[in-house]
């Protein structure tokens, strides 16, 4: 059984839609070999599972095959969001995947936010989503239940 088959059983098993799921891939796994994962990519796509490029901006991808894959989202490493008070081309590096990633209709999320500052200059440059310590330490099921019935100040309804 191959893994796109694998999911879909998974989905099934366990009476859940595709829009259910999200997986996040590596730049650097679907630089390998480009033309076989945009096939399962797509494969996986048609079922309705969101695609995420996780590490994004530290492989090394081409912009030209960028549009060929079904990607939701681009998730930009934490190490522009580090550099990001230390060399303000790290900023204006965001803010062009941020528009790169709008204009091809994906979602951005800035990974390894620590500080309040950081996050309001994401904010500015029109990331949609982060994640990082800012937030919250790694969490097991339970605990990320506690937190999101608690209702924290940064949880916020989609518009």
């Amino acid at each position: 059984m191959g893994f796109v088959d694998e999911v879909r059983k998974i989905l099934k098993d366990h009476r859940l839609g595709g829009s259910q799921l999200a997986l996040e891939i590596t730049e650097s796994v679907i630089m390998e070999n480009p033309d076989s994962i945009a096939e399962v990519l797509e494969q996986l796509k048609a079922t309705g599972v969101e695609i995420h490029m996780d590490d994004f901006g530290t492989g090394y991808s081409s912009l030209s095959y960028l549009h060929r894959f079904p990607l939701d989202v681009l998730k930009i490493d934490r190490a522009f969001v580090s550099s990001m008070s230390d060399n303000t081309d790290y900023a204006d590096i965001i803010h062009t995947v941020v528009a790169l990633a709008h204009t091809l209709n994906m979602r951005v999320i800035v990974e390894g936010v620590e500080t309040e500052r950081q996050l309001a200059r994401l904010m500015a440059l029109n990331c949609d989503f982060a994640q990082g310590y800012y937030f919250s330490p790694p969490l097991d099921a339970k605990a990320t239940g506690a937190i999101l019935e608690s209702q924290p100040r940064w949880l916020k309804p989609a518009a």
